[in-house]
C-alpha cells in the first residue's frame, strides 16, 4: 500500500523519498486518490456480494469454498482498513493522520500478505487434488480447510509481528518525516519478511500452475478414454449399485429403486466433474490475475530493495495494480464457479433467476 507521503509502498518500502513540492497543508483530489476511491467502492461491493451469497446459501459453504470465503474476508478487511488511509495520504504531501493511524497503515502489510498467501493456499489445494486424488477425497473436509486458513493468518502474523512491534517501539521515525517501516534498521527481518510473505508465494503460484494444468489435462483425458475404469476407481460405477430384487420394473430388467439410485449416482458424478472443472478454471484465472496484478510489483520492489532506485511513476502504477487484485478476485470466483455465479445472478437479477 502506498500514500503520497515520503515513503515507498508499505509492503515493500526500503528507502525514503523526498517531500513533494506541493504545499504541506494543501489537499488535492488528483488521479491517484480518485483511483483509490473507485477501487475501494468496487472492492467493497464485489467482495461483500460474494460473502453475502455464501452466508445466504449454506450449500455453497463446501470444503473448497472455505478458501474463497477466507480470501474474500481478507480482501474486505484490507479494503476497509487500508483504502481510506491511502486516500487520505494521497490528498497531502505529508503524513498528517498521526502515529496511531500510521501503525494501522503499516499493519495493513499483514493483510496484504494474508490475501496473497490465501491465493497460494488455493494453489496448494489444487496441487493436492491432482497429485493425490484418493487422499484428497478421503481427508479434505471443511475442518481441514478451516484449519489451513487459520494457519495462514497465524503464519503471516508470526513472520510480520515481531519486526512490526520492534519497529514501532525503537526504530520508526517521527510521523513528521513520514509513515514507513524503517527497513534499514532491521535489514535481515525486513527482507526475509518480504520474500516469505510476498515474493515466494507469487513465484510458487506461477510455477505450480503448469504442473496442475498438466495433471488435470492428463486426468481428464484418462477419464474420457477409460470411463469404466474411472467409475470403478471412484466407486461410482452404476452397475455396482444394488437395490431390492423385487418390485416394479422399468422395462429393462431394473427395479424402480435401482433405476433411481443410478440416476442419483450419475447426477453426483456430473456434479463432482463440474466442481472439479470449476476449481481448475478458478485456479487458471486467479493465476493469470496474480501474474498480471502482482508480478510487476514483486519485480519492481525487488529491484528497489537491491538497486536503491526510486521511480515514483512506476511505484504508483504497481500500487494500483496490486489493489486491483481485490476487485479481480470476486470476479474470478463468480465467473469460474457455476453455483456461485447462479447465486450472485439470483441476488442481483432476481427476475432472471430460475
Amino acid at each position: 500500500m502506498s500514500g503520497n507521503v515520503p515513503q515507498h509502498n508499505m509492503a515493500n518500502n526500503t528507502t525514503v523519498s523526498a517531500y513533494s513540492e506541493r504545499e504541506a497543508d494543501s489537499s488535492s483530489w488528483t488521479a491517484m486518490p480518485i483511483c483509490y476511491l473507485v477501487i475501494m467502492i468496487i472492492a467493497t461491493i464485489s467482495n461483500g456480494v460474494v460473502l453475502y451469497v455464501f452466508a445466504r446459501h449454506p450449500h455453497l459453504r463446501t470444503a473448497f469454498n472455505v478458501y474463497i470465503i477466507n480470501l474474500s474476508m481478507a480482501n474486505l478487511i484490507e479494503t476497509f482498513m487500508m483504502m481510506p488511509l491511502n486516500i487520505a495520504t494521497y490528498l497531502r504531501s505529508h503524513w498528517w493522520l498521526g502515529s496511531t493511524a500510521c501503525s494501522v497503515f503499516i499493519y495493513g502489510l499483514s493483510l496484504q500478505a494474508v490475501a496473497i498467501n490465501s491465493h497460494l493456499l488455493i494453489t496448494i489445494n489444487r496441487m493436492w487434488a491432482v497429485s493425490a486424488p484418493v487422499s484428497y477425497r478421503t481427508y479434505h473436509r471443511k475442518k481441514v480447510s478451516i484449519c489451513l486458513c487459520i494457519f495462514i493468518w497465524l503464519y503471516v502474523h508470526v513472520v510480520h509481528t515481531p519486526g512490526y512491534v520492534i519497529d514501532a517501539v525503537y526504530y520508526r521515525p517521527p510521523v513528521e518525516i513520514g509513515c514507513f517501516v524503517n527497513g534499514m534498521m532491521q535489514y535481515g527481518w525486513f527482507h526475509a519478511m518480504q520474500f516469505c510473505l510476498f515474493k515466494i508465494p507469487v513465484l510458487a503460484i506461477i510455477c505450480c500452475y503448469p504442473y496442475v494444468a498438466y495433471k488435470s489435462l492428463k486426468a481428464r483425458t484418462f477419464r474420457s478414454v477409460h470411463p469404466t475404469t474411472v467409475s470403478a476407481m471412484t466407486g461410482s460405477d452404476t452397475r455396482a449399485v444394488k437395490g431390492p430384487t423385487s418390485g416394479h420394473h422399468d422395462g429393462m430388467g431394473l427395479t424402480a429403486d435401482v433405476a433411481q439410485d443410478m440416476l442419483v449416482v450419475l447426477h453426483n458424478r456430473r456434479a463432482e466433474s463440474s466442481r472439479r472443472r470449476g476449481a481448475f478454471l478458478l485456479l487458471s484465472v486467479m493465476t493469470l490475475s496474480m501474474l498480471v496484478f502482482w508480478t510487476p510489483s514483486a519485480v519492481y520492489y525487488t529491484v528497489v530493495s537491491f538497486g536503491h532506485v526510486n521511480w515514483p511513476a512506476v511505484e504508483q502504477a504497481a500500487n494500483i495494480m496490486c489493489l486491483l487484485e481485490t476487485i479481480a478476485d470476486p470476479i474470478c470466483f463468480t465467473l469460474a464457479l457455476k453455483e456461485v455465479r447462479e447465486a450472485v445472478k439470483g441476488l442481483l437479477l432476481p427476475w432472471k433467476s430460475s
